[in-house]
């Protein structure tokens, strides 16, 4: 059997074998209630657990802590959304603001993208409030939202 013939008969089984590997290396895994944290504060933590966590705020407007590079909203004395305002603060999958908008497809799942917001769904078939929101400004990240978000139609 020549090179060309040997070549020929194995490239369709090489073909599958990358078409498969490059599936899995790309495979990103949903949301999961670790992503729903950020520098050890998670969704529904009470404002006492926050303030041992994270310290006194620079800031207290109502009910939004404002600590560097991160805006914690409180609904009801629990954490209802964190939101990520500069490069200082990343999620668990390590997305900052001030990257490259690509960057949250390639490590979160995305149920919606447009130009300017890029969402990720926490427990989508069962409809869950709880969403990653990232939003886009010039191709960067220039916020991300992460909490009790999406309301009941």
């Amino acid at each position: 059997m020549t090179h060309r013939a040997w070549f020929i008969a194995i490239l369709p089984a090489l073909l599958v074998t990358l078409v498969v590997f490059a599936a899995t290396a790309q495979r990103v895994e949903p949301l999961v209630l670790a992503d729903l944290r950020v520098s050890g504060v998670a969704v529904d933590d009470d404002s006492a657990s926050v303030h041992r966590r994270l310290g006194t705020p620079l800031k207290v407007d109502a009910s939004v802590l404002h600590y560097p590079d991160l805006d914690i909203v409180l609904k009801d004395g629990r954490v209802a959304i964190l939101s990520i305002t500069g490069p200082s603060r990343a999620t668990r999958r390590g997305l900052r603001v001030g990257v490259a908008a690509e960057a949250a497809a390639r490590v979160y799942r995305p149920c919606h993208v447009d130009s300017t917001l890029v969402q990720i769904c926490y427990n989508a078939p069962r409809f869950d409030e709880r969403v990653v929101l990232v939003a886009v400004a010039d191709g960067r990240v220039s916020r991300i939202d992460i909490g009790r978000i999406i309301h009941a139609p």
